[in-house]
């Protein structure tokens, strides 16, 4: 279909479109461009009328540009979807998302081809640094030897900066002087002259970037003081521009260098510094990762050290039982000459018959006797470590077994066994109460008296202490005669009420003294109770101490070296009243300022870090997953305030570990800072406020038309009568009221534009129905331009504390995206409906449409970024995600859209409504 225009109308519409335009003739020659083309080309507008592409662009770009020209003007059919790409004579690109179409003036002759580009540069190159990062980042996860990754890097650098060289540099192990290590396009003089070369402050660019710990860029190499005594190397290498990074590591110490050369002096784009910053961060990622690596073949050695060395033995059996390595001790306890002797033996052949492997398996701890070389029983005290730890009763993958020669033990153990058995008898004989507890108060034994006192057996007496047995006054002036006996080291006597089992009470005259082992260390408090009289009653025994019982979980470290070293911090709190933390990984240093140690002491909490507006949300999320019996769960982003008070936004995800009850008993997960993620978010909401002041001034000069028309006609009216002196004084008071209005009217548009253009975020108090006032004076123009009626229902007395710019913003982008749908339906009448409303101190804004709702499979993804049902060129798909953010990450509140059909009027409609909750 052929769209016919005016050509000066278009001339003049093209001199108001932001984005590039203009008009070729058949011949290729421009006829007409604006400004933003003007500014592209870098010419005088007269330089480049009746010019082609040809005139203006390298020769390989105007041939891509003919092409698709040629190709429109043959089909006759527009193309509203052209992605192009053009390299400037500079080496730089420039990327358009271009809508072409032949142009009929209103005739229908065909004049020429009329274009608009929309600029995409940026975007695009943020999806090349993202898509290298992607594909280098992999390439490092599986490669493990260094100077391939280096190369790699350096040559995809090459290829993102035409007709460029690169070149990596890495610091020696006394951090003074460079050595190469990756500069595949460099020629071989060059890199041999400059290796080794010692860092300095004005050393080239490299050795000054390595010494300063910052970019350095030298436009021009032959003018600039840093390279004047190595002119005549960079002449011969035809080297001319340098730009240099510093390869810093994630504990701030410097690597190396990447560097960028160029055979023209040059200044570098951008892109080209954000390309800088991002091979630089990747090469520091792959250098460490390196070092990591060598240190845990070094560990690894260290361990083998260690298993030969240490003074318990050690065993590794495989699955089949057989043992495949052991050390000298263990060869030692069993009267063995070598390791090689036993390799290949089944594990039981140093069983004695009592034994079995189902015995062992059972438990991979204990006491047995074990057979030696020589036929010979021996006791040990075996432990074994599950290879394969994720199934707790299989023993396929293998075990490594811990043995201890104990018989030197068990030969006491005998000898105690059989004082004991003597002791006993006299303390059974005595007709007083006798005990022993430890210094902790905590009873190791007692006689019978004791035990019919309290009606209690032994065996349950035994780890208790006075405060299970008697009232909570008592038992402490027990615990206290104790500590006096012990700090006296002599025999003391007291006086003391006690409470039998059956309520009746005793006063016993307590003897008690402090006992000591062979050194003469104090162990414990020996006490002995004479019954002196049965005059009170019982008092009620003391409700029982609940029994701490700690649960530790032990895993192995090197698992959790490769968080030690990264930026995400792996962590494991305890389910209970302070969240303590069991582990945390070392880089929590980077991310809070503080070391690890000072968290698994108790001295740190982390959730004492957690920025005080965030703490009750992040706190309900973390209850709210629990009482809903989750496994797993991530909070919303949150805001911690590291050290030195630095601000960082927060993403984590946690997994719960439950015991065999389903009890949760710890929180495992990672934290990640995405505070640099939000900056750019941030930008992006800037961006589009940007757009939203730019229809907002087409709003305005729209509703002023009115006014001032009316203020221009009764202003002159009025001079016009008064010089014929036919001007009343009443007509002439009227008619300055109906100027007065109208002008109160233009100060309150211009007040309603300048509140919404604050830069400042600031929390304040407004009444949110002034506020939607407000957004809908904004949006006039555009709601009275497309034909919807908004019907409200507010309520007038709701005032809120928080960001009123944020929440018009977030109206606008719901109005717009209503609007859109809009220009897909065919109603007869459109609305829009506002209320709010006030519900268990909640705030509840409800905003629908009758639009006909959102596609079915997008509903769940509408607050994605870039989720769109336009075309590219009609739309970013950032909008909604931008007021998701508003509401949830700046006002801490919740948004939700539904599809919904309605009545109003006796009507039924069908659109989708957005409820937030503030």
């Amino acid at each position: 279909m052929k769209t016919k225009h005016d050509i000066q109308q278009l001339h003049n519409f093209i001199e108001l479109i932001s984005d590039l335009a203009f008009v070729k003739n058949f011949k290729g020659q421009f006829t007409h461009i604006n400004e933003a083309f003007v500014e592209l080309v870098g010419k005088k507008r007269e330089d480049i009328y009746l010019k082609t592409d040809f005139d203006l662009f390298p020769k390989e770009e105007a041939l891509k540009f003919k092409k698709v020209d040629d190709e429109i003007f043959k089909s006759k059919k527009s193309n509203n979807s052209i992605e192009e790409q053009l390299i400037h004579y500079n080496g730089t690109i420039s990327y358009f998302n271009t809508s072409k179409q032949v142009l009929y003036d209103l005739e229908e002759n065909e004049i020429g081809l009329f274009c608009v580009a929309k600029n995409i540069t940026i975007r695009k190159e943020y999806e090349i640094i993202y898509r290298d990062n992607q594909l280098l980042l992999e390439y490092i996860a599986m490669q493990n030897k260094l100077k391939p990754i280096l190369d790699k890097i350096v040559l995809l650098a090459e290829q993102r900066n035409i007709n460029s060289m690169c070149s990596i540099l890495l610091l020696d192990k006394e951090k003074k002087h460079l050595l190469n290590c990756s500069a595949p396009s460099l020629p071989i003089f060059y890199t041999n002259a400059i290796n080794g070369v010692e860092i300095g402050e004005k050393v080239g660019s490299c050795g000054s970037a390595a010494f300063k710990k910052k970019r350095v860029i030298v436009e021009n190499i032959n003018t600039h003081e840093n390279w004047k005594d190595y002119l005549e190397l960079t002449n011969k290498a035809n080297l001319h521009s340098c730009w240099s990074q510093p390869i810093i590591s994630s504990n701030n110490e410097v690597l190396g260098t990447f560097a960028i050369y160029n055979t023209t002096p040059k200044a570098p784009s951008s892109f080209e510094l954000k390309l800088i910053s991002a091979y630089s961060n990747l090469a520091a990622i792959a250098i460490e990762k390196d070092n990591n690596y060598r240190t845990i073949l070094e560990n690894e050695y260290q361990l083998s050290l260690l298993f030969n060395n240490t003074h318990s033995g050690l065993i590794y059996v495989n699955e089949k039982n057989e043992i495949q390595k052991a050390n000298q001790r263990f060869i030692d306890i069993f009267g063995y000459e070598t390791v090689e002797e036993i390799k290949g033996l089944n594990d039981t052949s140093f069983y004695l018959p009592n034994i079995t492997y189902e015995n062992i398996k059972e438990k991979l701890n204990g006491e047995y006797q074990f057979k030696k070389k020589d036929g010979t029983s021996i006791w040990c005290e075996f432990s074994g470590k599950l290879l394969n730890k994720e199934i707790s009763s299989d023993l396929s993958k293998g075990v490594l077994w811990t043995i201890n020669d104990i018989s030197s033990r068990k030969v006491i153990e005998e000898e105690l066994k059989q004082s004991e058995y003597f002791n006993k008898n006299i303390l059974e004989t005595i007709p007083n109460m006798l005990w022993l507890k430890d210094m902790n108060g905590f009873y190791i034994t007692c006689n019978r008296q004791f035990e019919k006192f309290y009606n209690i057996k032994k065996e349950k007496i035994i780890g208790k202490t006075d405060y299970d047995f008697e009232k909570k006054e008592i038992a402490k002036e027990l615990r206290n005669f104790d500590k006096l006996t012990i700090k006296s080291s002599s025999t003391l006597t007291k006086e003391q009420w006690l409470t039998s089992f059956d309520n009746k009470r005793i006063l016993s005259e307590i003897t008690k003294r402090a006992i000591t082992d062979k050194e003469g260390n104090i162990i414990g408090v020996l006490g002995i109770s004479h019954d002196i009289t049965k005059r009170y009653e019982a008092f009620e025994k003391v409700e029982n101490l609940n029994k701490l019982a700690e649960s530790l979980t032990k895993f192995q470290s090197s698992l959790l070296s490769l968080f030690d070293k990264g930026d995400a911090i792996l962590f494991k709190w305890k389910n209970n009243k302070n969240y303590d933390a069991e582990y945390i990984s070392s880089s929590v240093k980077k991310l809070l300022g503080y070391e690890k140690e000072e968290f698994l002491s108790k001295k740190l909490n982390y959730g004492n870090f957690i920025h005080k507006d965030d703490y009750d949300v992040a706190l309900k999320e973390l209850k709210g997953a629990i009482e809903n019996k989750l496994d797993y769960f991530k909070h919303e982003p949150y805001r911690i305030v590291d050290k030195d008070n630095n601000i960082k936004w927060i993403l984590d995800y946690t997994v719960f570990e439950k015991d065999s009850k389903n009890n949760i008993t710890h929180f495992i997960g990672y934290i990640t800072d995405i505070t640099e993620q939000l900056k750019q978010q941030e930008i992006i909401f800037e961006q589009s406020k940007l757009v939203s002041m730019g229809e907002m001034i087409g709003n305005i000069a729209h509703q002023w038309r009115q006014p001032l028309s009316v203020i221009s006609t009764i202003s002159t009216a009025c001079k016009l009568e008064k010089e014929l002196d036919i001007l009343e004084e009443d007509d002439f008071i009227n008619k300055m009221e109906v100027i007065n209005t109208n002008a109160q009217y233009l100060s309150q548009t211009i007040d309603d534009f300048r509140d919404f253009i604050k830069a400042d975020r600031e929390l304040n108090d407004f009444i949110l129905s002034n506020a939607i006032k407000s957004f809908l004076n904004l949006a006039n123009t555009n709601i009275v331009n497309h034909d919807i009626n908004i019907v409200l229902d507010l309520d007038d007395d709701i005032i809120l504390k928080n960001y009123q710019n944020d929440m018009i913003q977030a109206f606008i982008n719901i109005i717009n995206n209503s609007i859109d749908a809009f220009e897909n339906t065919s109603n007869k009448e459109k609305f829009f409906f506002i209320k709010t409303s006030k519900i268990n101190n909640k705030t509840i804004i409800k905003l629908k449409d009758n639009a006909g709702g959102i596609d079915i499979n997008l509903l769940d993804k509408v607050f994605e970024p870039y989720t769109t049902n336009k075309h590219k060129s009609q739309g970013t798909g950032l909008g909604l995600n931008i007021t998701y953010n508003f509401i949830v990450i700046g006002m801490k509140g919740e948004i939700s859209v539904e599809n919904l059909t309605y009545s109003y009027k006796g009507e039924n409609y069908k659109g989708c409504e957005f409820t937030i909750t503030l």
